[in-house]
């Protein structure tokens, strides 16, 4: 506390009262949170005079007001969800469009007419992709069409991640894709001109350069990844780059710096006012504006908005003549975000921009001490010398950046991605210079020449430059292991997450205590059970799971989108070679069946087997409603149903199997537990 590290502590405590909030079984009683931390408050001002009890009482009051502005935040979002899916026509105006890279079309439309839309004439926000060949409707021209349509999935697993909740805080109803070709007029209501803009550009973009080139391009410049191919996104995430295609620190620095230095040197053209002058403030505010130009162009993402604020305070401190990168600012920032957007805190994107800006700035901060305290030597040597110190010094800068910054977020790409890059490193080393010294200062060159039409050379060249970064990331992939971790426990992260924090944010030999947590969350790590069954929120697809084989799946072909998930998250020891699936379900017309443990898996496709599947099956599903079922077999023998309306309810399911691979002492988890929240109400309102 007496060396200013209080403060660091404030979005920590912030966080854990929003975490907290989303963790409770039921909505709280309204300004319950609020209340308690207004008491907190009180209680703390009370017992200012002692030191220690009134940094524990701030620390609470923050705790609840975390949940209370969270709280605050969750009611004034009005999203409805889909109940049920449904075949629709859906009409509106085109909020946003992304070309993907097999050709289609995703969607964002703001319906306000229609079978969709709301009573009170408020907009509903549906997500929609229209299939190769489709029309040219850009951002702001009225799309009409039949579309299948559904609420967003929740967990592919019980405690993975849910789609549903960031879609409900994204204010997206629903989503699905067309039937057949729609239709598009234009022009329609008012939409965003930003948007229009980004949607404009990216076509540029695109038109200047075509291919997985122009792609890039348009994910570094506007934020729009859909160019990009899935064989390059999994090769730049089995390399460790990327990080590259989110607009973060290392861009918005970039961008800013780029143009605060060119700014520096135009006004050291003219001696007489680079002199008489604050010139580097002046340029300061020019690679501001310049930040915001981008952060507004990009899509303004979690880990951009980071990064401006952090842009923003380092500048702004430049211009006040204050240190410009300090833990401070980290800490601003990240008060800043989970003040305007509570619910960011569980996102990948927060979680790894944060943790890796605040250990760089803890690594640096720390290595600028001992240089300062060492006494100063003057080093002879020629130009030789002198290049071999300077390429040390960046070589070494880069090589500690991308360490620091890999060990950082390795522990959330576990537990939220369920992999790791274990070459990381390497591919960092060979991609980052020409990211740094050739990408992004071309992208800013295309834009300054975009107005007069000669953007062409320069995104050519950048595009040219990426081809590199691709390259690596292909040979780093293609080098090392997967890197597949399967999946981390909640413990293991928040002893890893805890460790993490006191690392960085202490200011004394307290540092070393989190080391403390590093082990624990190691040794948490591997007590992840993997359950023998694995069932879909759909119903549709079932993963017979094994130590030491592939899963064996209902639908090989079916839900490839949920079965790659529970791949990674439960994948088997491949020690002893590749892995195989021993066992495969038999199907006829109206069901399929399999049997593990001598315990008989039944999935229906119709009612009309009913009666004898339920004396023959243990676990019975069904992708429709099954009221009342196997009421004719005695209790004892009737088997475990998941139904339409049990799965619509509950989520996923996962099933452990007793230590005699009997259901009679055996474990059922869902994905969905608790009262309803308002992210998974729509849930239960489908049931009644």
């Amino acid at each position: 506390m007496d060396r200013g590290a209080g403060f660091l502590w404030a979005p920590v405590c912030l966080a854990v009262g929003i975490a907290g909030y989303f963790q409770l079984p039921r909505e709280p009683w309204p300004w319950a949170f609020e209340v308690l931390a207004l008491a907190f408050m009180v209680v703390a001002f009370v017992s200012r005079n002692r030191p220690m009890l009134h940094a524990a009482l701030m620390g609470c009051m923050l705790v609840a007001a975390g949940a209370g502005l969270t709280r605050l935040h969750t009611a004034a979002n009005d999203t409805k969800m889909l109940e049920r899916p449904r075949i629709a026509t859906i009409a509106g105006a085109v909020l946003q469009r992304e070309m993907r890279a097999n050709g289609s079309v995703r969607y964002r439309i703001a319906v306000t007419e229609g079978e969709l839309a709301r009573p009170d004439g408020s907009q509903r926000i549906f997500r929609v992709t229209a299939r190769a060949g489709g029309p040219d409707a850009p951002v702001g021209s009225r799309l009409e069409g039949l579309a299948r349509l559904s609420a967003p999935s929740g967990p592919a697993y019980p405690g993975g991640y849910d789609f549903a909740f960031s879609a409900w805080f994204d204010g997206l109803s629903g989503s699905g894709f067309f039937l057949g070709a729609p239709t598009a007029t234009r022009p329609v209501e008012a939409v965003s001109s930003i948007q229009a803009v980004r949607d404009g550009l990216a076509s540029l973009i695109r038109q200047s350069v075509p291919g997985e080139g122009g792609g890039i391009a348009a994910a570094l410049i506007v934020g729009d990844r859909s160019g990009i191919s899935a064989p390059t996104t999994e090769a730049l995430r089995r390399s460790g780059l990327a990080h590259i295609l989110a607009i973060s620190g290392l861009h918005m620095a970039l961008v800013s710096l780029t143009a605060m230095g060119g700014l520096r040197a135009v006004f050291a053209l003219f001696p007489q006012i680079a002199l008489r002058y604050p010139v580097k403030k002046w340029a300061a505010a020019g690679g501001l504006a310049a930040a915001t130009i981008y952060l507004t162009l990009s899509g303004m993402a979690v880990s951009t908005q980071r990064a401006w604020i952090m842009v923003a305070i380092m500048l702004g401190a430049i211009m006040l003549d204050r240190k410009a990168l300090t833990m401070r600012n980290v800490a601003l920032a990240a008060l800043v975000v989970m003040l305007v957007s509570p619910s960011a805190i569980l996102s990948a994107g927060f979680q790894m921009s944060f943790a890796a800006v605040a250990a760089l700035v803890a690594v640096y901060e720390g290595l600028n001490r001992r240089n300062a305290a060492r006494p100063k030597t003057f080093r002879k040597g020629g130009l030789i010398a002198g290049t071999g110190r300077v390429l040390r010094r960046d070589v070494g800068g880069l090589a500690l950046t991308s360490l620091v910054a890999g060990l950082a977020t390795g522990i959330f790409a576990a537990y939220h991605f369920q992999r790791v890059a274990p070459l990381g490193l390497l591919a960092n080393l060979a991609a980052m210079p020409v990211v740094s010294f050739a990408v992004m200062p071309l992208a800013l060159l295309s834009m300054l020449a975009l107005p007069f039409g000669l953007q062409d050379w320069p995104l050519a060249a950048m595009a040219w430059s990426t081809e590199w970064v691709v390259a690596v990331a292909n040979s780093v992939s293609d080098m090392g292991p997967q890197g597949i971790t399967g999946r981390i426990p909640v413990s293991s992260f928040i002893c890893a997450t805890a460790g993490l924090l006191i690392m960085t944010l202490a200011r004394s030999k307290l540092k070393l205590f989190g080391l403390a947590f590093l082990l624990p969350a190691v040794l948490l790590a591997q007590t992840t059970k993997m359950p023998a069954i694995l069932i879909s929120e759909d119903g549709r697809q079932i993963a017979i799971l094994s130590e030491s084989t592939e899963p064996s799946l209902l639908r090989e072909r079916g839900s490839r989108f949920i079965t790659e998930i529970w791949q990674t998250a439960y994948p088997p020891n491949q020690a002893d070679g590749t892995p195989h699936s021993s066992l495969r379900f038999q199907c006829d017309a109206d069901a399929c069946s399999a049997t593990v443990n001598g315990l008989q898996i039944v999935s229906l496709k119709t009612s009309a087997s009913l009666w004898t599947d339920c004396q023959i099956a243990d676990i019975l599903v069904a992708p429709f409603r099954l009221p009342d079922a196997c009421n004719h077999v005695p209790v004892a023998e009737r088997p475990l149903v998941f139904d339409e309306t049990s799965l619509r309810s509950g989520g996923s399911v996962a099933i452990h199997l007793g230590a005699d691979g009997s259901l009679s002492d055996a474990t059922v988890e869902r994905a969905v537990i608790g009262s309803p929240r308002p992210w998974n109400r729509h849930r239960f309102h489908s049931n009644q």
